[in-house]
């Protein structure tokens, strides 16, 4: 039996003023109302304008509690995990190989292997590296990032490097 099983964490009701005028109860635990305040205040928004958002955008046939526990969660990984995510902006014009390079999702990377010639792949991993060319006939590395979600790198050799 799992320690966490048959607990259930106190929650908090808050009234949420709606657009249209009225207001709806939204109960959700301490730690997820202190998300709400954290990003409606990076949104330059009361917790109330940011709730009374998040209703407005959710379909009227679903339920605008569990939209704003989703809402909280998609915030909170764009503004600390993902924001984190690596960017060569600050390092491509200083290096011959950053110049042609890509940061590409699961999708983009599969879909470039697939165009290009991948001559041998080295599994490290957490990462696999895989050598060949690319579809212009340019020698190229795919430093593909085994975690599902985070991006990977192609880097290319252009023909007049």
């Amino acid at each position: 039996m799992s320690k966490f099983e048959g607990y259930a964490m106190p929650t908090v009701q808050k009234m949420v003023p709606l657009a249209g005028g009225g207001r709806t109860g939204i109960k959700l635990d301490a730690p997820t109302w202190q998300a709400v305040e954290w990003l409606a205040g990076n949104a330059g928004q009361s917790w109330q304008q940011w709730c009374a958002g998040v209703i407005e955008q959710t379909p009227a046939d679903e339920n605008v509690t569990a939209s704003i526990r989703e809402t909280v969660m998609s915030g909170l990984l764009a503004e600390t995990i993902n924001a984190q995510r690596v960017s060569l902006h600050s390092i491509a014009d200083h290096h011959p190989l950053l110049r042609y390079s890509a940061i590409q999702d699961d999708q983009e990377i599969s879909e470039f292997m697939r165009l290009g010639e991948v001559w041998g792949t080295e599994d490290f991993g957490g990462f696999k590296v895989h050598a060949g060319r690319d579809e212009a006939d340019q020698p190229c590395l795919w430093i593909e990032n085994c975690m599902k979600g985070w991006p990977s790198l192609m880097l290319v050799q252009a023909a007049d490097e």
